[in-house]
């Protein structure tokens, strides 16, 4: 195949005519003879001319190597999808779209023919009291915490943060059951006494037993969610129910630090310990100490290197008895992107305050505002 070289100029005479110059050697030195299939081989690969026609306002598409045809415009607010290797891209409703770059964030975490769309953890201690003779002891917490995708038929490939179930139950003082902690150190988790969510043991009881694993239903928990604990703190140690103690988060299918503890959770959340009786601080209310930071948090973001955060938390405890520890202390977790998706009654303009849809009678759930013939209330559960 010969290619025409794009500065060349040439006019076309029937095939039948000699074109050679039999007068001029040195004019038929600087002449090539082209044909239209050198043409055609030379703006077409495949050998053929491109065919089809377009329209106006529409988008071309190959229906094959050199054949073009028309894919009309979808409606306003559409989105080309593609229809993977041999079919059409189609047009869709744009649902849930939200720009990102860079981003690690991951919703779909686990494999749902095994462990189910959810994320998995649960919370390491290390006893770092010098001179304590538990010092340098370590544990696992006995409960995993799960934050589970909902059921199958429940639109099971939407994201965590834009799916889940909202119930308010009444405060149940067995939810705290049978919580003892062995050892001279440890951890249990606790019910949030008044959240947006229902969390369900193994056995779908509404308390727990030392055997349970504490599961939510409710994905948006991770938006704002206060987890308390019981915690027995260098219980046989040099200072009994005080000291200082390190806390992780890790992967609940590991029993210590590990790689996997990156992606332990979506990587916008962060969570933190906190004190809730401590209000001495300059912040006038409990600090909040960073135990967990995803790749995608500001934290991480600007003094992580872009990195997750498991290092977890030094805290030293004080003014704690020998025993267990009750909702003294909390685990509170935060999504920097969807912290506020519970807000859709809730709104705040210029320092004016309305609140829509409250109940109107009591919840019988410690904490929650309702609204009692026009004065404001809170249910006392």
């Amino acid at each position: 195949m010969a290619i025409i070289p794009v500065g060349q100029q040439f006019h076309t005479l029937s095939s039948t005519v000699n074109t050679v110059d039999h007068g001029s050697t040195l004019a038929n030195s600087g002449r090539e003879i082209y044909t239209m299939q050198d043409v055609i081989d030379t703006i077409s690969y495949s050998g053929g001319a491109i065919d089809g026609s377009g329209t106006q306002y529409a988008l071309p598409v190959f229906t094959d190597t050199n054949t073009i045809t028309n894919l009309a415009l979808g409606n306003a607010g559409e989105l080309l999808t593609s229809g993977g290797a041999g079919a059409d891209p189609t047009w869709t409703v744009a649902t849930s779209v939200y720009p990102q770059t860079s981003s690690t964030i991951d919703y779909q975490k686990g494999n749902p023919a095994t462990t189910g769309k959810r994320y998995w953890i649960t919370f390491y201690l290390e006893n770092t009291t010098v001179g304590s003779p538990d010092f340098g002891v370590t544990t696992t917490g006995p409960q995993d915490m799960y934050f589970n995708r909902q059921p199958q038929n429940n639109d099971t490939d939407l994201p965590f943060n834009l799916f889940y179930k909202q119930y308010t139950p009444a405060l149940d003082p067995g939810y705290d059951a049978a919580m003892g902690i062995t050892g001279n150190m440890g951890l249990r988790i606790l019910m949030e006494e008044s959240v947006a969510d229902v969390n369900l043991a193994n056995s779908g009881a509404t308390y727990l037993t030392t055997g349970l694993t504490v599961f939510t239903t409710d994905m948006a928990a991770l938006s704002s969610y206060r987890c308390p604990l019981r915690l027995r703190v260098d219980n046989g140690g040099a200072s009994p129910g005080n000291g200082t103690m390190k806390l992780r988060l890790i992967y609940g299918d590991n029993s210590s630090p590990s790689a996997d503890d990156n992606t332990a959770l979506p990587s916008t959340v962060s969570v933190y310990f906190r004190d809730t009786t401590l209000t001495t601080s300059t912040m006038g209310r409990p600090p909040f100490n960073l135990v967990w930071a995803g790749a995608d948090t500001r934290w991480a973001q600007l003094h992580n290197a872009g990195a997750a955060y498991t290092a977890g938390v030094d805290y030293t405890f004080t003014g704690n008895g020998a025993g267990d520890i009750d909702r003294k202390y909390e685990m509170f977790f935060q999504d920097e992107i969807n912290a506020y998706n519970r807000c859709s009654y809730l709104k705040v303009t210029d320092g004016r305050v309305v609140f829509e849809d409250l109940p109107t009678a009591d919840p019988v759930s410690k904490g929650v505002l309702w609204n009692d013939a026009g004065d404001l209330k809170i249910s006392l559960g």
